[in-house]
């Protein structure tokens, strides 16, 4: 059996480790995809969106957002991103706070469309 303080002690760790999760990303301004880019010589994309550019990771290279198949969700973000260019919906891309893209770019964490 687990003592009172134990109970605790797993709970605030519990909690640590979700919140820390929750702050790993970073939402861009909704808008519709204006370029879509794919990489050269490896499985890859970047995507282009209209308002303030967002980089908290401090990335070497601005201007897009890009994803690589190294990336967990790569073809999940793939596909939604191709869907909104060919339908022009909205997105909201969701940028990772602590790491860049191998391109230098900052990471897409994922793509939400916004219909």
């Amino acid at each position: 059996m687990f003592s009172k303080a134990m109970w605790k002690w797993c709970f605030s760790l519990t909690l640590l480790v979700f919140a820390s999760g929750a702050l790993a990303q970073t939402y861009a301004n909704p808008g519709p995809i204006t370029q879509f880019n794919s990489a050269w010589g490896s499985d890859g994309f970047a995507v282009t969106v209209p308002g303030p550019y967002i980089n908290p990771a401090n990335c070497s290279s601005t201007g897009s957002y890009s994803m690589y198949s190294t990336n967990g969700g790569y073809k999940t973000a793939l596909a939604t991103a191709l869907s909104a260019v060919v339908s022009r919906q909205n997105v909201t891309v969701i940028v990772n706070n602590t790491t860049c893209a191998e391109d230098g770019r900052p990471l897409i964490y994922g793509i939400n469309i916004n219909p």
